[in-house]
């Protein structure tokens, strides 16, 4: 009978164990790494375009890529320099018409101080009710001129519609801008 020593059967056990744990490490095949994710194109996304409601000029720009927005929030500024100069426009024809309206009734009421005295023909006060008739409609039509045109003329802020993260930044200071154009692109917050 073979005896074997206490140091042996460990060294034999010992020796055993590795070359198993060698020869399973060895075979062991690599874990395959997982598949990509599918990455969704940026356009399955929904976004948020925003657009302006006027043309003008971009005055200020208060975000930039990458910037939280909130519903509501200022992200541009525009000058409306054509609508500012028709106002202007506007303006000037109106106190025209509203000057022109003032001298018109002065001499009216003379002339209808006339007519009720005798001294001034029916033909003449005619002509001169037509002509006090015709500077109303003018400076009426001047009013709602100026009216439109101060509606037109507004400092407009281009405002953001949703919550999110700016995308996209279409303009840049001093750049002009049309009515519809898509000047920036929100990714919606996550709910």
């Amino acid at each position: 009978m073979n005896f074997v020593s206490p140091s042996s059967l460990r060294f034999g056990l010992l020796l055993s164990f590795s070359t198993a744990l060698a020869l399973v490490t060895a075979c062991k095949r690599p874990e395959p790494a997982p598949p990509p994710s599918p990455a969704a194109p940026a356009s399955a996304e929904k976004t948020d375009q925003v657009t302006v409601e006027t043309e003008g000029t971009v005055e200020t720009i208060a975000i930039r890529i990458g910037d939280p927005v909130r519903r509501g929030q200022v992200i541009a500024n525009l000058n409306q320099d054509q609508a500012a100069e028709a106002l202007r426009l506007a303006q000037r024809a109106y106190a025209a018409a509203e000057n022109a309206l003032i001298d018109i009734r002065k001499n009216y009421l003379k002339q209808k101080y006339a007519h009720e005295n005798g001294t001034l023909s029916d033909a003449d006060w005619a002509v001169e009710l037509d002509r006090f008739r015709a500077a109303e409609k003018d400076r009426t039509r001047a009013a709602s001129a100026l009216s439109e045109a101060q509606n037109a003329f507004v400092r407009h802020d281009v405002v953001c519609r949703t919550d999110g993260i700016v995308t996209e930044l279409n303009i840049e200071p001093g750049g002009t801008v049309r009515s519809g154009e898509v000047v920036a692109v929100v990714m919606p917050a996550r709910e």
